[in-house]
């Protein structure tokens, strides 16, 4: 009788550490249940906040640099892009890019009048060309600038015939009879200013907001003939884009896009990455396209709210 005791007694603690092991697994098994469910319960109240992922571009280029871009006056999905080898052409707002056959230009520059829809200008490292039916077909545009190494180049928004551009080595100058004959321009850039763009406001007399590599704002409303401070993004100004009627302008900097109503307040728009090109549409809700310094097209269908 002992011996069966014993033997009984032995039976059940060889199975005490299963039994426990049982529990152990119970217990891992409700906790990670909890946690699941505190995970999803997160991931949905976020997706309800509205907080996604990091934007994703809507396509990537293969060019070596990234210079300029350009969206047709006259219809928001058609954008020209521009580098050292020539000009991109999209027709669907940024997802896909074929090259502008026989347009192997340094397109530093491409530029489309407000005022007039079809009119593109293209402007560079040795070149300045000129479309008149929405870049389609471009042609050499003749002028008596002193030299075509043009690293910035505009057109006033209340009048296509306005043209302004800097020639390296020479200076500034502008036109005003669609750049056949070109005057020296002297506007007294801000002492000390690392400027890395500028932008025409337009209206008389002339209107002008410029960047800094600090991330300063500088606003002129004679001409450039002085100059107020209208902010600080915090980050490099690399590119400006205005709306048709001059008063929505987007900045892009190295650290994302902001928008203003009135070229003083600033907003940061929910897009971090550093612009190289930006370009807006005329039309409302507002296409916005971007592209990175290295090489993603981003773009957003309501004024730079989502991307």
């Amino acid at each position: 009788m002992s011996q069966k005791r014993r033997a009984s007694s032995g039976h059940r603690r060889k199975t005490g550490p299963f039994r426990g092991s049982r529990k152990r697994w119970s217990l891992f098994l409700t906790i990670g249940t909890v946690i699941l469910i505190a995970i999803a319960a997160i991931a949905i109240a976020l997706a309800r906040s509205g907080v996604t992922d990091s934007p994703k571009p809507v396509s990537r280029l293969k060019t070596e640099d990234y210079h300029s871009l350009v969206m047709a006056s006259d219809n928001q999905d058609i954008l020209f892009f521009g580098h050292h080898e020539g000009v991109l052409r999209s027709p669907d707002g940024g997802e896909t890019w074929r090259a502008v056959a026989g347009l192997r230009a340094d397109a530093m520059s491409l530029v489309a009048s407000e005022q007039s829809p079809k009119i593109i200008y293209l402007a560079g490292h040795e070149v300045l060309m000129k479309s008149l039916d929405g870049g389609s077909t471009w042609q050499n545009l003749a002028n008596n600038l002193p030299g075509l190494d043009l690293h910035w180049f505009a057109v006033n928004p209340d009048d296509h015939n306005k043209l302004y551009a800097s020639a390296v080595g020479f200076g500034f100058f502008s036109s005003g009879d669609g750049g056949a004959t070109w005057a020296r321009w002297n506007p007294r850039l801000p002492a000390g200013a690392s400027l890395t763009t500028m932008a025409i406001l337009g209206r008389e007399p002339l209107r002008m907001l410029a960047g800094t590599k600090e991330g300063r704002l500088l606003y002129s409303e004679d001409g450039g003939a002085s100059w107020q401070e209208r902010g600080e993004l915090g980050s490099g100004v690399t590119a400006f884009a205005l709306k048709r009627d001059t008063k929505t302008i987007y900045a892009g900097t190295t650290n994302g896009v902001y928008r203003s109503e009135d070229a003083r307040s600033w907003m940061r728009l929910p897009l971090e990455t550093t612009v190289a090109a930006l370009a807006v549409g005329r039309e409302e809700p507002a296409h916005v396209v971007v592209v990175s310094n290295k090489g993603n097209v981003f773009r957003s269908d309501d004024g730079g709210q989502t991307w």
